[in-house]
């Protein structure tokens, strides 16, 4: 009974000696954790002694390695992991792709011919991050929010055009038109002005114009820029239709009349035309007139 309990004392002994010096356990903590916990910590007193010298041999050697600039892996045997299918394997996103603003201006082009509007709105703002005073790349990016339904920020992006390049005809044509579509009828009757002032050969914006002022029932106004639009393009049904509009609000129903024959005389087929024509004969006392009117109106409808 003495001899085992010496024998269990010499082996106390033993591992009792067994420890780490500083210097080591201060350079395994400044390694990766796994080796770390690979060694540190441990129980040495419930080891064998053969196991506690292996052990502390161990610990040295990968010191030495360390010192000499080797890499030091963890050879623990890690227990298996069971497989749950509660476990949800994390994504992975892909980087964003490096493009140069170049680049970004190319792709927004390509998917506003595409109609690729919300992947045209992204290429062309990153293309705008650092081209800021690109007036056309502003005016393109005001289309692409008008298809996608956000006129407010569209009308931003033109009012930046318009910003850059105080004569942008396309920046305040297009401010016009938004601001028209948002019932903002007299700021958008003042970008259109401006509109007419850098270009007064194109038609359309006259009777952009026109209708801005018909909202704000300005019709002798209305009436005056309709005819500038219909002496450019004489055969313009939208712009006959606009300024015989204006003129009959206006009460000037003879001239209103006249251009609504106009209109029947290009387009047979324009209700409108036919519908107010008869109202205005009647008004001019041309009984005839107004029952030639309602039966082309009768025929059309059928």
């Amino acid at each position: 009974m003495q001899s085992q309990d010496s024998e269990t004392n010499d082996d106390k002994d033993i591992t009792e000696g067994l420890r780490l010096a500083a210097e080591v356990e201060s350079i395994l903590a400044e390694v990766q954790g796994d080796i770390s916990a690979a060694f540190i910590g441990m129980d040495l007193e419930n080891l064998s002694p053969e196991s506690a010298r292996e052990t502390i041999e161990q610990l040295h050697q990968a010191v030495e390695k360390l010192g000499e600039g080797y890499e030091v892996k963890d050879h623990r045997k890690l227990p298996e992991v069971v497989e749950s299918e509660d476990i949800v394997e994390p994504t992975i996103e892909e980087p964003e792709e490096v493009l140069t603003p170049e680049e970004w201006l190319v792709l927004g082009e390509q998917y506003l011919v595409q109609s690729e509007w919300e992947k045209a709105k992204y290429a062309f703002e990153k293309y705008l991050e650092s081209n800021e005073e690109d007036e056309r790349a502003w005016v393109r990016l005001g289309h692409v929010l008008l298809n996608l339904k956000e006129d407010s920020e569209a009308a931003k992006a033109f009012y930046q055009a318009t910003r850059i390049n105080y004569d942008s005809k396309e920046g305040w044509f297009n401010l016009g038109k938004v601001l028209l579509k948002m019932n903002r009828f007299e700021d958008a009757s003042k970008a259109l002005f401006r509109a007419s002032k850098i270009d007064p050969s194109d038609y359309q914006i006259w009777i952009e114009l026109g209708t801005a002022f018909l909202k704000e029932e300005r019709f002798t106004d209305a009436a005056r820029v309709m005819r500038e639009a219909v002496k450019l393009n004489p055969d313009s049904v939208e712009a006959l239709l606009g300024m015989a509009i204006a003129l009959q609000r206006a009460g000037n129903i003879r001239d209103a009349a006249s251009a609504y024959e106009r209109i029947v005389l290009i387009d047979p087929m324009q209700p409108i035309a036919w519908q107010e024509l008869s109202l205005l004969y009647e008004q001019l006392g041309k009984q005839r007139e107004a029952e030639w009117a309602r039966g082309k109106l009768r025929a059309i409808r059928k």
